[in-house]
């Protein structure tokens, strides 16, 4: 039963848009279904936040068969949705709903009302700082991290205080029998401290410094705010705090504080207990201005107090006076200190402030500084958390840009102490992207210690000494590779260790350092700051194999995931938790390329294999891989055949026609020019099924002089002798196609057909004039070709040409050398070229053409071969190899199949015979299609001569699920938008995407849903641009927009292609 219901919250054929949304948006919800008692579908919304509402709607049958879909218009207003599918049927009701886990994905059939699944509907114009979405925080516990003697901050004067003589003493709290604090001890660490050792911090690569509580306090933690306007006396003074902030500033840094709003201490200004203020406190008089910001129950001794201590009496957060003084009024507490020079707060138990004041205080925050960074303390899931019964939504918009990020720290302590897999791993990650809006997930404040919890070494430990610092360094390599502000809790850099309060406060051990995990810390530390990729590049999950997990950060086409200008880069991290080395295959769907570095051990070369490769993980151990990004200049040229010139079949000569697409490439910014090839068509006018594979097509030029034939004998007779290898052959065969009313070759006269000396001598004098009119048609279209060639030149433009493997049956190559092709004796063909099942054709394609004899080639030291490219490279500039892939091995079918799904793969040369035409050619440049079915040997072949390949994008955009679709290319080759045997990306998208996959690409290139032609194909191609490789050719229908009645040829299909034409007023 469970396997006829199927819906997948991350997959957007089911969701159309993966994760939070933003609002006013709309989101097509689809569920498979293959239950055949199915009478209704139907979709159980349920809308959470300001005006809950529950709807219970109609699914609609799906153009898919077995699917229901609906389009849900997303609220206004930030909000949380939740819903499930009811499936009615003749005789029982089934719900399918989130997995049991909740975590999001595949769902769940369930006879009974089933877990909802999330979707987080956020301020579409929400966004938070960039700033801290590139940043790395370093978290103080002031009074442990330095004491500077040259500082006027107190060490005496406070009470219930004891000072310590030994800086490297252990903290602890001197405690009444009832377990009530009566002494706070103190080490002297200050602001001064801090700003004496901000070039440390620099060099360790910190941008970002966030300061527990420094404001007036009785405690050392300074959770108990006596005066939220003085620095407390201990750290320095408040001038001390804006000449740490200028010269963190001067350091690159920015400083961020933590604001404590959902209690005061009652020894402050606002309570006054113990009488210590001049102020009159709410403890003191009723009539106090403060009495309003206090609960009291019996006053004054019984009053709310945070989680029952009574020194932390709580405050009625939504007073407005409270509020006014908090952050409303000019000089509230939150402007003060901005204008102090602070970036940001964090503020602590955000749970417990209401929505009223969270909202507003964020509002006033921004209003201030847009820029501004607000962190709230959350330790469970921030989207969807309920807190005192009340659902809160604090990443819908307008509450906080960042939390705490405890959900991560804890996957990854589980992870590195083995209590969770790799695949589950990536599953909680995944769940909190889904949950969080993408500029909130970038800008989580992703700690792995805190003054909260035990010291990360800590928790790491095990029975052998060294697991906790390798697990140390492994967790680094991913907090600082991961989407998110990583911070670093101070001392944690250098071996630090601690249980719970007070004991996770241990000072700063200078001159006792742990070098080694500093260098590590450093060193990641550097790793990510230089490069854009791992700060806002996309975060797409490779490989989850036991205790190897790997995924990649990726920025390609100088933007990063929100769309700013950010460098290029591709790093893949792999993490082992185990004690043991882990060698694994890890596949990457096309997305590794080259070889790769590991930028931790410079001399380790991972070699890459169709975007595949192999590793070895060291035992608590990583890899930081990346990929070589090419700096050179990248170069676009058009696909244009020579017969899809303007009215090609109307004209004596395509010369004029010729040269003016070469100035309109010119005037286009073009450099290339990428023609199909250019020998003479045979059946169904393909020029992949031509009459010789050597000869020119002589109706680009049929205005032949044949005066020149006299007036140039010495240049022709030149020719002749130049091309004698292929020429007299060629001429032959067409005059005896004419004499035999154009039958193919394999059904002339036995005599003639194999070649008899006596035969060939009778034809060649019977049929010389129309022997001598073919070989000089191709003098004229080689030198009327090379004038082309050369006003191309003068442009700079180069030409591209293209070679097929393959020759047709009826050729003269087939026909003049039927010893180099698998014939039979008569002629025919047992055996033919074809492809198996693949993009174009689920049955494959039968080609037909004859299949070489390799060993008779080989034999003659690839004599063919060379020629063949020799003469090509005369007319061209570069040469694509069509089908490069047959070179390692074909795909060979029965000639009389009626399919190609039968067949089997016949061996090739490899790669030999490169290098025999690579050492005859030297100055040849190949590129090779290396599209279809691309196996292993096919790679190494086209690697181990550096031949570019070439990436389609109408078949190679790859959804990657949570970080969005994406055409990935490698610098080495030419990416397309489409080749003549695809269709118009106008015609793709209309006709041979479906909905999800036409959502897929809108989403890819920022396109709305309402659009025309040319909006569409001028966002692709720009993007097209925007990849990594360096040269990009786009098929001329592209450029103009034109639907799928414009595309060159329907692979399959023997008639109605190679006809398509460009109207002159297309080139204005």
């Amino acid at each position: 039963m469970e396997n006829l219901f199927f819906h997948d919250s991350r997959q957007k054929k089911y969701r159309s848009i993966f994760g939070a949304a933003p609002t006013g948006a709309r989101v097509t919800l689809r569920l498979d279904v293959f239950w055949q008692e199915t009478e209704e579908v139907l979709l159980h919304l349920f809308k959470e936040g300001n005006g809950t509402k529950e709807s219970l709607l109609t699914m609609m049958p799906d153009t898919e068969e077995h699917s229901y879909s609906i389009e849900v218009q997303l609220p206004e207003e930030g909000c949380l949705l939740w819903y499930y599918f009811v499936i009615k049927g003749t005789t029982a009701t089934q719900y399918y709903g989130n997995n049991q886990d909740q975590r999001g994905g595949p769902g769940t059939l369930y006879d009974h009302q089933p877990p909802s699944f999330q979707i987080t509907v956020y301020d579409k114009d929400s966004v938070t700082p960039d700033w801290f979405k590139n940043a790395v925080v370093y978290q103080i516990f002031p009074d442990r991290f330095y004491h500077s003697t040259d500082s006027d901050a107190q060490d005496t004067g406070k009470l219930n205080a004891c000072m310590h003589e030994d800086w490297y003493e252990k903290p602890g709290y001197i405690k009444a029998e009832d377990g009530r604090i009566i002494k706070y001890d103190f080490f002297g660490g200050n602001l001064d401290g801090i700003r004496e050792k901000l070039p440390y911090l620099e060099d360790l690569g910190v941008t970002v410094i966030y300061l527990n509580p420094v404001f007036e306090s009785a405690s050392n933690h300074r959770y108990d705010t006596g005066d939220y306007k003085k620095i407390d006396a201990y750290l320095g003074s408040n001038e001390d705090m804006q000449l740490l902030c200028q010269e963190a500033a001067e350091h690159g840094m920015r400083v961020i504080l933590d604001g404590v709003f959902s209690h005061t201490g009652d020894d402050s200004i606002y309570f006054n207990k113990y009488g210590h203020y001049s102020s009159v406190g709410a403890y003191q008089s009723k009539d106090s201005q403060y009495y309003p910001w206090y609960k009291f129950e019996e006053y004054p001794d019984k009053y709310s107090c945070w989680w029952g201590v009574d020194v932390l009496p709580e405050t009625e957060e939504t007073t407005p006076s409270y509020m006014d003084f908090v952050f409303r009024s000019e000089d509230s507490v939150m402007k003060t200190w901005l204008k102090a020079g602070i970036s940001g707060w964090r503020l602590d138990v955000a749970d417990e402030l209401p929505p009223l004041f969270l909202k507003s205080f964020w509002q006033e925050l921004k209003k201030t500084n847009k820029d501004a960074i607000l962190i709230g303390e959350v330790w469970e899931d921030a989207s969807n958390k309920i807190s005192y019964g009340e659902q809160r939504a604090y990443l819908c918009g307008g509450q906080l840009d960042s939390v705490m990020n405890y959900v991560m720290r804890n996957l990854m302590l589980d992870f590195l102490r083995g209590y969770a897999d790799a695949d589950l791993t990536n599953q909680r990650i995944l769940h909190q992207m889904e949950n969080y809006p993408l500029e909130n997930f970038y800008a989580m404040l992703n700690l792995v210690g805190s003054h909260d919890v035990e010291r990360v070494l800590t928790m790491l430990a095990d029975e052998q000494a060294d697991v906790a610092l390798k697990r140390l360094c492994l967790l680094w390599t991913w907090q600082m590779t991961m989407p998110g502000a990583p911070c670093v809790y101070y001392g944690d850099e250098v071996g630090v260790e601690g249980f719970k309060d007070p004991d996770n406060r241990r000072t700063y051990p200078w001159g006792r350092e742990n070098k080694q995990l500093l260098s590590w810390c450093r060193k990641m530390i550097h790793l990510r700051r230089e490069h854009d990729a791992l700060r806002t590049g996309r975060f797409i999950p490779i490989l989850t194999q036991g205790s190897v997990y790997v995924y990649a950060r990726a920025i390609e086409g100088g933007k990063d995931i929100f769309g700013k200008k950010a460098q290029t880069g591709l790093f893949f991290i792999a993490l082992n938790s185990s004690a043991q080395e882990q060698t694994v295959d890890v596949y990457t769907d096309a997305l590794a390329y080259g070889e790769l570095t590991d930028l931790l051990q410079q001399d380790v070369k991972i070699p890459t294999s169709g975007g595949n490769f192999t590793i070895t993980v060291p035992p608590y151990g990583s890899l930081v891989l990346t990929a070589r990004e090419e700096s050179g200049k990248k170069r676009a040229g058009v696909l244009l055949h020579p017969t899809s010139l303007p009215n090609f079949n109307e004209k004596d000569d395509i010369t004029a026609d010729a040269f003016a697409f070469i100035d309109f490439l010119q005037a286009a910014g073009q450099t290339l020019w990428q023609v199909l090839p250019l020998t003479p068509t045979g059946e169904g006018d393909s020029p992949y099924l031509a009459l010789s594979a050597f000869a020119g097509n002589t109706t680009f030029f049929k205005n032949v002089s044949f005066m020149e034939k006299v007036f140039g004998q010495a240049d022709y007779k030149k020719f002749c002798q130049e091309q004698a290898y292929w020429l007299g052959d060629y001429a032959l065969y067409m005059a005896l196609k004419k004499y035999f009313a154009q039958k193919p070759w394999y059904q002339w006269p036995q005599e003639i057909r194999h070649r008899d000396r006596a035969a060939l001598q009778k034809y060649t004098e019977l049929l010389h004039k129309d022997i001598s009119d073919c070989q000089f048609k191709q003098y004229w279209f080689f030198k009327k070709w090379t004038a082309i060639k050369d006003y191309a030149h003068q442009k700079g433009i180069s030409l591209l040409g293209d070679l097929p493997i393959f020759v047709a049956h009826d050729s003269a190559d087939c026909w003049a050398h039927q010893e180099i092709f698998q014939l039979t004796e008569d002629g025919s063909l047992e055996k033919v070229a074809g492809v198996p099942p693949d993009y174009f054709s689920e049955t494959g394609q039968i080609w037909g053409n004859p299949l070489y004899d390799w060993a008779k080639i080989k034999a003659e030291h690839y004599a063919w071969w060379i020629q063949r490219f020799s003469t090509l490279a005369n007319l061209v500039d570069e040469v694509r190899i069509d089908h490069f892939r047959g070179f390692a091995a074909c795909w060979v079918v029965a000639a009389d199949a009626q399919d190609a799904k039968d067949g089997a793969w016949l061996k090739g040369p490899g790669s030999e015979l490169f290098t025999v035409v690579k050492k005859a050619l030297p100055q040849l440049k190949l590129v090779a299609e290396d599209l279809g079915v691309i196996t292993a040997d096919v790679i190494a072949m086209k690697n181990e001569f550096g031949f570019p390949g070439m990436r389609i994008l109408e078949f190679m955009v790859k959804d990657r699920g949570c970080s969005g679709a994406a055409f990935d290319t490698e610098p080495n080759c030419l990416a397309y938008t489409g080749t003549h045997d695809n269709n118009t990306l106008v015609g793709w998208y209309n006709e041979e995407l479906d909905e999800p996959g036409q959502q897929v690409v809108r989403d890819m290139i920022g396109l709305p849903a309402e659009f025309v032609p040319r909006e569409l194909t001028e966002k692709l191609i720009e993007y097209l641009y925007s990849r990594r490789a360096t040269t990009v050719v786009v098929p001329m229908q592209d450029l103009l927009a034109l639907p799928a009645s414009c595309r060159m040829n329907i692979p399959g299909t023997a008639t109605g292609n190679w006809h398509w034409q460009l109207e002159p007023e297309q080139l204005a």
